[in-house]
């Protein structure tokens, strides 16, 4: 233990040369406090352990130092007691430590410490450490021996820089790979265990193979595609093994002594990777780092241009070419003149070359080296010119129009086009400098053009023009016939504002009638010839071109018949009319009339006509019409026929006692020449006479015989119906000695009757669907007839035509 002693200094004054002290300081000097004895470290524990040592007299109070010898840079963990002992904590396994323990003085200064050191668990190193390198896989195989408590290890490959390769294993071996070329490495070994490791002393040299020569390099040739392979030589070499490998994976071998190859049968458009190696005695070098060399490309092939169909552009296309990156196409005209254009794929468009060029085509392949020879293409031609002095003609035409142009250069053919408003577009085409473009519309505006074409392509379209086609013609035609007025009147649709519009009739022969209108849509042409047969059409004309319009047909007022001819059948009483036709008509029709009352009429399809039930003893006029359709002809000739004479009237017979003859007398009737008298008794026998005046005497008259002189009963009766009158008109022949006549009709409790001096008579009203029983009589004034026959009319309406017996 370190004593204290007390020193006093002081500072000395001189002061009339005498030394005083004017001031004292007290100095104390410290002794060296002796450190414990017997300090021992035992282990209480996988991380503890604890320190001892013997007391010190005088001493209250130890520093206890841990210092970790494995990180000197660390400080140390220092504690301070008053027992002589101390427990230690969280030691590192396989940790190296030293503990010092010293005596603290009074002033709890330390003073020298006594150490100890103190490992913590361990394991062993390796003793044995063996490397065997293999050339073939370039990589070391490491061994080394067994180290109890180890469960790993780990190697390493330490090279001339310090740089180093690992490997770890459980077993006694591994394998580093990745190892530099020309180097000479130390393996060292170190062993794991749960908790440390321990690096072995020992270690183990080997060296790795060669390395590759160095600084390869290729020469190509373009023209003959040679390659010239080369590099620098290396030491304790043998040979050198060239390869060559091009993009299929064929592979090509050179082996020399010298550093240089030549690889001569090389292909077009390949693409090599080349590599060397240096054989040695005892273990080859590693392959050289790749040179890679593209050769010429190959030649272009299915070289084909065209125009494109552009106005200045000249395409070319082909196959690619094996190894080329880049083409070029030349391309020299007629003129001398060279194009050219460059592409990386396998088309390329060359401008600026003229409309209707025929070009010679050349084109090369390239690469980042080397360009083919040119390849000659197949002959081209650019797009034609445009054809020149274009004109459209229409000639008054309604559906087409005559193209002409002026030839180009490089067109083979052309086509002419015309388009509507409506965007309708027609055509034609032709080798030669014109062509009829047809199909168009009439009255319609057009703008029209040309362009050539060269089976290929076709030209840029001509300038334009504007054409008109001509006016079309007037539509809706129609013809009317005014029969009574003899004219026609022509109608059709009015499409144009201005204008002349002329109508035209045509008949057979040739012969024509027209009339013409600017102002409304129609016009009237008079004085028709009959029964003539026209064409019909309207000619529209706008002071250029006329358009005609389709005919349509139209028949003229029908002729009148010729030769009219009337007879009266003296028995029957019938009035037979015949007459000639110079034109055929549909129907005709018979006026009769005898100048008051109702006139006949007569229909039929032939050239006669017989009607019944005339007056007898009258004067008829009969006129025969042609109808067509509604239209009735002009009126024939007039002609008059006598009817029947009427029978005597007021017949008497003179009562004589002798047999015979027995006078007969009468009243004269008109028209009557010659008479005729009939008795005819009851039992049938019959007696006449005959004279010019009105009387005559009735020969051979039986005795005691009754003769009646009376009219006949009528027969061959006829009836017509009138259905707007709802009346019926009776008729049938004059009887004999009859001067008038009795109608009776009967049906469902209704009864008609009516009289008549002539051969017909009229019923009326008639109800529509009655069955009628029609009876007629007749009386010479003093007697009257038997009835007729009853005629038992079925039923069905009244305008029916139904005839009487």
């Amino acid at each position: 233990m370190c004593e204290l002693t007390l020193l006093h200094l002081g500072i000395c004054e001189n002061v009339n040369g005498i030394c005083k002290y004017i001031r004292l300081t007290p100095v104390f000097f410290l002794e060296v406090v002796p450190p414990p004895t017997g300090v021992a470290l035992v282990s209480t524990g996988k991380s503890t352990a604890r320190v001892t040592w013997n007391s010190v007299s005088k001493v209250l109070l130890y520093q206890v130092a841990v210092r970790d010898n494995d990180t000197p840079g660390n400080a140390p963990v220092i504690r301070n007691t008053s027992a002589t002992s101390m427990d230690i904590s969280n030691l590192e396994p396989c940790s190296f430590y030293t503990v010092g323990v010293s005596s603290n003085n009074f002033f709890l200064i330390p003073g020298e410490a006594s150490d100890v050191t103190y490992n913590t668990a361990t394991i062993d190193p390796v003793t044995t450490i063996s490397a065997d390198y293999s050339c073939t896989s370039g990589m070391v195989t490491v061994t080394w021996d067994l180290v109890f408590g180890a469960n790993s290890y780990k190697a390493r490959a330490v090279d001339s820089t310090g740089a180093s390769n690992n490997c770890t294993s459980a077993s006694t071996s591994c394998q580093i790979t990745m190892l530099k070329c020309g180097e000479t490495y130390v393996v060292h070994v170190t062993a794991f265990s749960d908790d440390c490791e321990s690096t072995s002393n020992t270690t183990a040299l080997f060296e790795t193979v060669p390395c590759a020569p160095a600084h390869p390099q290729t020469l190509h040739d373009c023209s003959s595609n040679v390659i010239v392979y080369s590099w620098q030589t290396t030491n304790n070499t043998l040979y050198y093994v060239a390869t060559a490998v091009d993009g299929t994976g064929k592979v090509t071998e050179c082996r020399t002594p010298d550093n240089t190859c030549y690889f001569t049968n090389t292909g077009c458009g390949q693409h090599y990777k080349y590599t060397v190696y240096a054989v040695s005695p005892d273990c080859n070098t590693e392959v050289s780092q790749p040179e890679f060399v593209r050769t010429s490309p190959c030649l272009p092939t299915t070289v084909t241009t065209g125009a494109g169909c552009h106005s200045d552009i000249l395409l070319t296309t082909w196959d690619s070419a094996a190894g080329a990156l880049s083409y070029t196409v030349e391309a020299q005209g007629n003129t001398g003149e060279i194009y050219n254009c460059t592409s990386s794929a396998n088309s390329c468009a060359v401008t600026g070359v003229p409309c209707g060029e025929h070009l010679s085509v050349w084109i090369r392949a390239s690469n980042d080296n080397c360009s083919t020879d040119r390849v000659l293409g197949d002959i081209a031609q650019t797009v034609p010119c445009s054809p020149l002095n274009f004109s459209a003609s229409v000639d008054c035409s309604q559906d087409s129009v005559k193209a002409n142009w002026t030839a180009t250069i490089g067109a083979i053919f052309y086509i002419a086009i015309a388009e509507d408003q409506s965007g309708n577009v027609h055509s034609c085409n032709s080798r030669r400098t014109n062509c009829l473009i047809e199909g168009l519309r009439c009255g319609q505006n057009y703008t029209a053009s040309v362009i050539g074409s060269n089976l290929d392509c076709n030209s840029s379209a001509s300038e334009e023009v504007n054409f008109t086609t001509a006016p079309c013609p007037p539509t809706n035609i129609e013809a009317f016939r005014d029969c009574d007025a003899n004219h026609a009147l022509i109608v059709w649709q009015n499409n144009q504002l201005t204008g002349l519009y002329t109508a035209a009739m045509e008949d057979q022969s040739g012969a024509q009638l027209n009339c013409t209108s600017n102002t409304v849509n129609n016009c009237k042409i008079s004085s028709l010839p009959c029964g003539k047969r026209y064409n019909v059409t309207v000619t529209y004309s706008d002071g250029k071109c006329p358009s005609t319009s389709t005919p349509i047909v139209m028949n003229s007022v029908p002729c009148g018949p010729d030769d009219v001819r009337a007879s009266v059948a003296c028995v029957t009483g019938e009035l037979t009319v015949t007459w000639n036709i110079s034109v055929p008509a549909e129907n005709y029709t018979t006026f009769i009339s005898r100048g008051m009352g109702q006139p006949l009429y007569c229909n039929s399809t032939r050239t006669q006509c017989t009607l019944g039930g005339l007056l007898c003893g009258s004067s008829y006029r009969a006129i025969v019409f042609s109808t067509t359709g509604t239209c009735f002809s002009l009126p024939s000739t007039e002609v008059t026929v006598q009817t029947v004479p009427c029978p005597p009237t007021a017949v008497a017979v003179a009562h004589t006692c002798a047999p015979d003859p027995v006078p007969v007398s009468w009243v004269a009737s008109d028209s009557a020449r010659h008479y005729t008298a009939v008795a005819v008794s009851a039992g049938g026998h019959r007696s006449e006479c005959t004279a010019n005046d009105t009387s005559c005497s009735l020969p051979g008259l039986q005795c005691g015989a009754v003769y009646t002189i009376e009219p006949c009963s009528p027969y061959d009766v006829s009836s017509q119906l009138m259905c707007g009158a709802a009346t019926a008109q009776v008729s049938w022949p004059p009887s004999a000695n009859a001067v008038s006549y009795a109608v009776r009709a009967t049906s469902n409790g209704q009864n008609l009757t009516c009289s008549s001096l002539s051969t017909n008579c009229t019923l009326s009203p008639v109800v529509c669907g009655h069955a009628y029983n029609i009876l007629v009589s007749a009386t010479d004034g003093t007697c009257v007839s038997n009835f007729s026959a009853p005629f038992k009319q079925d039923q069905g309406g009244f305008c029916h035509f139904f005839s009487l017996s």
